[in-house]
């Protein structure tokens, strides 16, 4: 699970945003609304796959504005909403992820944090309201700003750009296998997150964070 290594220093660590890592994200309950008025053969096996899906990707890398998005959307899924509503609906899959703000807290002690997300506007702007901590983290690495999805080479380096450190000195941490293996293949060290204990204890092996009096970890 760990790629940490002890040469060179890991001066910097970015931090994935949804799917579990900061915030948590499901996106099953927002598909089943999106469909509702599809037949089961109108969905096409990338919009079961969500993050496959064109017209989201679209959206993830910053080739389709909010409305153009809200537009397209709502004639592939035969949608009678406003753009507010669609804004609630699109934004309804995020919730808490316990004990993540203290955590990035108490390894910004002892490392530049960075933020790497495959995401649109809306959802950063969700999130960031939702979260204000999230905000406390300089210069976000953002798909619809960079024009790449993770795990292509360049999303990585533009994350290694903004936290000032070379590859080999950042550490990223995400929930899927293909994100750390891209970042590896980028030249940084990597961990799969699996819970926030573990990866404390990840932390804690490569000198990034304090266990004492943490309960848990």
């Amino acid at each position: 699970m760990t790629d940490t290594g002890t040469q060179p220093d890991i001066r910097a660590v970015i931090f994935d945003l949804g799917g579990g890592v900061l915030v948590n994200m499901d996106s099953a309950p927002l598909k089943e609304k999106l469909y509702v008025n599809l037949n089961p053969d109108e969905i096409g096996e990338p919009e079961r796959h969500f993050l496959r899906n064109p017209i989201m990707v679209s959206f993830n890398r910053g080739q389709t504005t909010p409305e153009e998005f809200f537009r397209r959307t709502c004639e592939r899924y035969r949608l009678d909403l406003d753009f507010e509503t669609f804004k609630d609906l699109w934004c309804d899959m995020f919730w808490t992820m316990d004990g993540m703000e203290e955590l990035v807290g108490r390894v910004s002690k002892k490392a530049t944090i960075g933020l790497l997300s495959d995401t649109d506007p809306l959802h950063w702007n969700y999130i960031r309201t939702t979260w204000p901590w999230i905000n406390r983290i300089k210069k976000p690495t953002l798909s619809f700003e960079v024009g790449v999805m993770k795990p292509d080479a360049a999303i990585y380096l533009a994350a290694s750009e903004n936290v000032r450190t070379p590859p080999p000195q950042c550490l990223f941490i995400d929930d899927l296998q293909a994100n750390v293996d891209g970042a590896r293949a980028a030249g940084m060290r990597a961990i799969r997150f699996e819970n926030r204990d573990s990866l404390a204890r990840d932390l804690a092996i490569s000198g990034l964070l304090e266990l004492a009096g943490h309960q848990g970890a």
